[in-house]
Formats: C-alpha cells, structure tokens, sequence
C-alpha cells in the first residue's frame, strides 16, 4: 500500500522525468555541432515524457477541481479513494504503478542506467502506453523516428508560410482597388500586355516588334523626359501606380501589383527584388529603349528606393547596361552620388571657389545603400566600356574625388578611390593615344594649383602603371602651369618662390594641426623635380645662384625634419611628414651634388624598376 501526498507525487513525477530526460540528453550528447532541428526534437521528446509522466500519475492519482471554500473537504473525500485503491488496484494501475516506480529504481541504481540509455527506451518515449481504460479500444499511434518528427516539422513550417502568403493577398485584393485615374490609359497598357501564343507579356514589353508597335501608343513607356514634345508633357502626368502596376503584374504572374494603388507598396514591391530576379532567372536582355526609361524613371527624380530597383537590373546585366548607357545616363549616375550639375559639366573647368550658400542649397547627401550601388554597378561594367564612356567616367570621378567640400557628407571617399584605381587598371590595356587624351583632359579641367596639388595626393598608386602616370601628370601640370614657372622656364625664379614659402609658413607642427600645408610645399618641390627639364637646368647649373638657394631649401627642410623629429606628440601624420622630408632632402642633395642618375632617383622615390624620366 502506498500513501502519497501530493508534494512526494510532485517529487516522484519530477525525479523520473529529469532522470528519462537525462537519458535523451546523454544519448545525443555526442553530436558534434549543434543543430536547431535535433535540438528541436528533443525538444518534443522532452514534451511527450512530461505528457506521459503526467497522465500515468493522474490515473494513479485522479486530480480533483474544488473550490476555495469546500477544499478541505474534497481533500478528505480524495484521501479515502487513495486508501481504497491502495486495496484494490486495478491491473492496468496497478503495472502502470509498478512501472513506474521500477523505472525510477532502475534510474537510481548503476546496473539500471545502462539499459535504459539504449536507443530503444528513448524512442519508446515518443509512443503512448495502451490504455483500456479513458480511450476504449483506440489502436496505438505509429512509432516515430527524429527524421519523420523533422520531415513533419518541415511540413508544418512550409504549409503555414504558404497560408500567411495567400492571407497577405487576400488582403491585399480586398483592400485596393484598381486606380481610376486615367482608365484609358491604363486599358492600353493592359491591352498591349496581354499574353499570347504563351510568350510572356514581359518579354513583348522589352523587345516589341514592328507590328505591334504601330498598333498601340507604347512609347510614353520608354520615352525620355528631356524630349519635349506633347507626349513628354502627358507622361509627367502617369502615376508610379498606373505605369508599373501592369509591368508588375506581368513580372510576378499575379496581379498584386495592378491592384495595388498606394505609391509607397508598389515602390516596396519593387525594392524586394523580384523584378531583378525575373530578368536574371529568364536571361532577359533588356531593350536599350525600356533601359533608358528606367535610368530616367528611377534616377531623374533622385528617388532612393526606386534607384536600388535600376542598380539591380544594372548590376545583373552589366554588358547590356554598358551598351545603354550614355553620357547622359553615367551624369545621372554620378548625381546620385551628389554631385551637383555644375560639377559634372566636363566642358568647364573645376571651380574652388563656393560660397557656403550655394554648398547649402546645392548640397544633397545620399543614402549610403545608394552610393554602394552606383560605384558597385561602375566597378562592375568598367571592363565592358567602351573608350569614351570610359573617358566619362573617369573625368567625372575626378571632379567628384576633388569635390572636397561636399565630399564628406557623402562618405563615399574610400569606395571612389576603387573606383578611380578600377578605372586605371582598365585604361592601361587601352592604346598609348587614349592615354595622351585623358591627361590632357585632366590639364583642362584641373587648372587650379591647389586642386593639382590634390588630385596629385588621391590618385592610387597601386601598380607600376599607375605610378608612371602620377608622373607623367605631376610634369604634365607643372610644365604647362605659369603658376609654378612664373611665365617662363626659371629655375631660379621657381627656387626664390620655393624658399620664399618655405620661410613664410610656420613649419612647426603644433599638437592638433593637420600638416597639410608643409606637406603642400613638399608636392610643389617634388612636381618641380618630376620635370626632366627642370632637373637638367639644376644639374648643369645655368645660374650660379641656383646651388646657394637649393642649399638653403635643404637646410630649411632639415631643420623642419628636425623640429617634427624632437615634438613629443607624434603621431601619424606627423610621421608622414618625416618621411616625406626625408626623401625630399635626399633627393635635392643628390641633384646639388651633381648626381647624373637623376631619373634613378626619381625611380627611387616613386619605388619604380625602370620608369621614365
């Protein structure tokens, strides 16, 4: 006979489960990486024991429902029915308690724990005893396995996924109605999409055929804003809704996006990528016409959503936007990046000089997802481009790069320094003349010292190419720039200007200032000696003057090395500047000595094998 109170059959209830639990835990306590759909499991196997444990106690031990007032009562009423059965148990408890308490004992002792380890009693966990009682004569339920609880998992999770799916389309069905706005035109587009012989209404879109195209007025689809005509005028006019909700429709296979009338969730069924995975799944190549309808649509307005919409199509097919794309398109391009429309005209050249208002009202700072997108999509399609499309992006990554008052609200230096170093290494397999044209373009745009001087110091210099055209544009600005020669070819004159600055500027480094202006004196001196002619007047010592002004530019420069050298705040600019006198003061002690190996020097400093002087 076994009395029981409630608390001992608490005890025993949690003392076999944690043991049998126990059990599974050992049992899959040797998998070598955790994985949620085990751990899931076992997270039900847990579930089906406590299950178990709690209906085997519940027949020994009927639970009773009382009220507050009548619990003394209905305990003393339970007590009794405990003893009676104590005397006479039925079969069925009477084993279910036997099992019971022999699985605990065999639990508690060292023989038991190896039996019960065993695969078998963890999977018998998960079946249901027979029970004649409560449930008749209801057949046991199949023995079930981890895969098939997984594979049942996986069922349930895909079929609720599809139910919340046509749930969010009901809705949405039921929630918009089609845009009355302009219902002729909207029956056009419908009527123009309309599949047939089982070619999809897309591809017809892209590529129409001549027959059809005289048929129906399809071309405010594909027509530019710029073109000022009566249709260009009506176009403005087309909401995102009434010109996207048909393509859309056709895209997608469903007529979500016909019937969605709210701008903002077409715009979000847009940015979801379906469209872009459409045109990459099928190999769709895009018209050049729908192309530059989507440049203007999604890039004129400087929409962010819409513009990741047409960088994707882009960036999917990088050949085909490369042969689209157009001066016009790159200019909208760089746009997004914030460049304003004075800085990105080519014909004029860079202007430092802005005053603080026209920054303000001009100034546009991109979202940073944007500015990702567009020098990705560049990087991308710079091997496809052709010589001048080349030509433009170069010249206009060099306006943006030297944009320096606007260019960090844009934080998008790092990524156009890639760009600017792609686009070099693509240049160099062009011909020897492409090259010529791209430094003189540069000549006329970059006429400013200082911006020289700048674009002199950004330009990557990553491969042996790119080291020789650093050079070749350093001579290039300071052969052909009065402001360095005073008018004529003086190496005297240009030795008096030099040490002239160098005694008006402070060239102590205080702590908190940025050594930029030395650093400037020190790009001036070195595009000085980059020019071969220049070398040779100071070699061969045409003026007799020239030797004592170069020895006191070196002493100037020594002892600037000298007053960076003993500052107790150094840090790495001014360990930059260090250096860069250093190879200043080496290289003018070579030219006063009369060293003829000027161009080894040269090749020297810029860490060349063989470069021209």
């Amino acid at each position: 006979m076994y009395k029981n109170s409630d608390s001992e059959i608490a005890k025993s209830l949690s003392f076999s489960s944690l043991n049998k639990l126990a059990i599974v835990e050992d049992s899959q306590a040797d998998d070598s990486e955790y994985d949620y759909e085990q751990d899931f499991a076992r997270f039900k196997t847990r579930q089906g024991i406590l299950k178990l444990e709690m209906e085997k106690h519940s027949r020994a031990f009927p639970p009773c429902h009382t009220k507050k007032n009548d619990r003394k009562k209905q305990q003393q009423k339970k007590n009794k029915q405990d003893d009676d059965d104590d005397i006479k148990p039925q079969p069925y408890q009477k084993s279910s308690r036997r099992q019971s308490f022999s699985s605990l004992s065999s639990l508690t002792s060292p023989s038991g724990s190896i039996h019960d380890s065993s695969d078998d009693d963890i999977l018998s966990f998960l079946k249901p005893d027979m029970k004649p009682s409560l449930r008749g004569s209801e057949s046991t339920k199949p023995k079930l396995t981890i895969a098939e609880i997984l594979e049942q998992t996986k069922k349930n999770k895909a079929r609720d996924l599809e139910i919340r799916r046509a749930q969010q389309l009901l809705e949405d069905s039921e929630s918009t109605t089609l845009s009355a706005s302009d219902p002729a035109v909207v029956s056009n587009i419908n009527t123009y999409l309309k599949p047939s012989d089982g070619e999809n209404s897309l591809i017809r879109l892209l590529k129409p055929t001549p027959t059809n195209s005289d048929a129906l007025s399809h071309r405010f689809l594909f027509l530019n804003p710029n073109v000022k005509d009566v249709q260009s005028v009506r176009f403005k006019h087309y909401t995102l809704s009434t010109l996207w909700g048909p393509v859309i429709e056709c895209v997608c296979g469903h007529d979500v996006g016909f019937l969605m009338n709210s701008e903002s969730k077409i715009r979000d069924f847009l940015i979801s990528g379906n469209f872009v995975s459409f045109l990459q799944t099928n190999d769709v190549l895009l018209d050049s016409q729908f192309q530059n309808y989507l440049l203007d649509q999604l890039c004129v307005q400087r929409d962010e959503n819409l513009c990741i919409t047409y960088l994707g199509v882009a960036t999917v097919l990088p050949e085909r936007t490369a042969e689209c794309l157009g001066e016009t398109g790159i200019r909208r391009l760089f746009g997004l990046l914030g460049a304003s429309d004075e800085l990105l005209n080519l014909d004029s050249p860079l202007q430092t000089t802005t005053s603080e208002r026209d920054i303000e009202e001009e100034f546009y700072a991109p979202n940073w997802w944007n500015v990702s997108l567009v020098l990705k999509l560049l990087r991308k399609i710079a091997s496809s481009l052709t010589s001048e499309q080349l030509r433009t992006v170069w010249g206009f990554a060099v306006r943006l790069s030297l944009d320096e008052k606007r260019i960090k609200g844009r934080k998008c230096h790092f990524d156009l320094m890639n760009l600017m170093e792609t686009l070099i290494e693509n240049l160099e397999s062009h011909n020897y003349p492409l090259i010529e044209i791209f430094l003189r373009d540069l000549q006329l745009s970059v006429v400013d010292r200082s911006l020289q001087r700048q674009l002199i110091g950004i330009l990557p210099v990553t491969s042996t190419f790119s080291h020789n055209l650093r050079k070749r544009l350093a001579r290039a600005f300071f052969s052909e720039n009065p402001a360095y020669l005073g008018g004529r070819l003086d190496p005297s004159r240009l030795l008096n200007d030099i040490l002239a600055k160098l005694v008006s500027v402070d060239v102590r480094i205080p702590k908190g200032e940025s050594y930029v202006k030395v650093q400037n004196i020190i790009d001036i001196i070195n595009i000085a000696i980059d020019d071969a002619r220049w070398c040779i007047g100071i070699s061969v010592r045409e003026n007799a003057e020239s030797e004592v002004r170069l020895e006191n530019i070196i002493t100037r420069l020594k002892h600037a090395k000298e007053t960076i050298q003993e500052g107790s705040d150094l840090n790495i600019e001014k360990s930059n500047a260090k250096d860069s006198f250093t190879k200043l003061i080496l290289r003018l002690d070579c030219i006063r000595s009369k060293a003829k190996p000027v161009q080894t020097l040269m090749d020297q400093y810029f860490r060349l094998g063989g470069g021209t002087a």
